[in-house]
Formats: C-alpha cells, sequence, structure tokens
C-alpha cells in the first residue's frame, strides 16, 4: 500500500445502523450518512450542497457498533 488516506465524516445518519452477519462469520454493519456544505456564491447568495454517504464497516468495527448502540 503506497499510501493511507482519512476521512473524517461530520453529519447526520440518514437512516438506522443495520446489523448482518455473513455466512462466513463476518459482521456487518452499514449505515447512510448525509454531509451538508453551505457556502456564498459570487453573487453572495447562500448555497447549499448535501452530499450522501453509504458506510459499510466490517468485522471487529460492525462489532463495536453493535454493541455501543444497543440499549
Amino acid at each position: 500500500m503506497k499510501s493511507l488516506n482519512k476521512v473524517t465524516l461530520i453529519g447526520h445518519l440518514g437512516t438506522d445502523l443495520e446489523f448482518k452477519n455473513l455466512p462466513n462469520d463476518l459482521k456487518v454493519a452499514q449505515v447512510n450518512m448525509a454531509t451538508t456544505e453551505r457556502f456564498y456564491d459570487k453573487n453572495k447568495v447562500l448555497q447549499t450542497n448535501t452530499d450522501w454517504h453509504h458506510l459499510v464497516f466490517l468485522g471487529n468495527l460492525a462489532d463495536n457498533l453493535n454493541l455501543h448502540t444497543s440499549f
């Protein structure tokens, strides 16, 4: 691996976390998240741009999410 990219997403969850166990005993968690950017264009009008991200977590990360979201 030549490089590693790190991303921090701060946004709003659009769906509840979904948890699955695959046949090979791999745990999977997935969720949709929206991030919104607000900025003023050249005419000084406020613009809003929302992007949706489909996030998938595997293995121990999915297991940890499941533990921390159970009440």
